[in-house]
């Protein structure tokens, strides 16, 4: 049997490049951590609009209308989730959707040092009552007003353990937000019924 020859990867194999010197000007400082320092970490999550909406699915018109969990009336913000099925079972939870309807989901990501996180063991404990308590749109409509970063993670009133997106599409860094490629979404039948 022949023997296998060790695999090397990144560093490991890098250090044995440099045994006869690593080409660099004496006197200048090692890249390394510079490079790390820029690596961005990003986040994602998901918007799931009814197809009429979907030309204007990040405006924040819908929320400013009629408020929400974390933000009162005349406040715009946007909704999104984590993941596209705690999108899905939240547009689920807040519509009627017994006759056919036709969604659109959009993915989108954004560098994870643009949020703030909202912790679960900070929040008042009427937080998931409906509908909304003041308590709730009112953390939201001062993260807005005090533009303290372009999107808020805060727990999912349907599953605490994973996070909603609130988005503010009047920060600053609002452009600084990815979208993805819409996709066609449609529900179960069998959740319809």
């Amino acid at each position: 049997m022949a023997k296998s020859s060790p695999i090397w990867f990144g560093w490991r194999r890098a250090v044995g490049l440099c045994r006869n010197g690593d080409r660099r000007p004496r006197g200048r400082k090692s890249p390394g951590p510079d490079r790390v320092r820029r690596l961005f970490l990003m986040a994602s999550g998901w918007r799931i609009v009814p197809d009429a909406r979907a030309h204007d699915a990040f405006i924040g018109e819908g929320a400013k209308l009629f408020g929400g969990r974390w933000n009162s009336s005349g406040v715009a913000v946007l909704y999104g989730s984590q993941h596209k099925s705690l999108a899905a079972l939240e547009l689920l939870v807040h519509r009627d959707l017994r006759r056919p309807n036709r969604f659109t989901a959009f993915p989108f990501q954004f560098p994870e040092s643009l949020v703030e996180t909202l912790p679960l063991r900070g929040l008042s404990q009427d937080w998931r009552q409906e509908p909304p308590p003041p308590s709730t749109q009112g953390i939201g409509d001062a993260w807005v007003r005090e533009s303290r970063s372009v999107v808020l993670a805060v727990p999912s009133i349907i599953i605490p353990e994973e996070l909603n997106y609130v988005l503010n599409p009047n920060h600053p860094d609002f452009r600084k937000i990815t979208l993805g490629k819409p996709q066609e979404f449609t529900f179960d039948a069998r959740l319809l019924t």
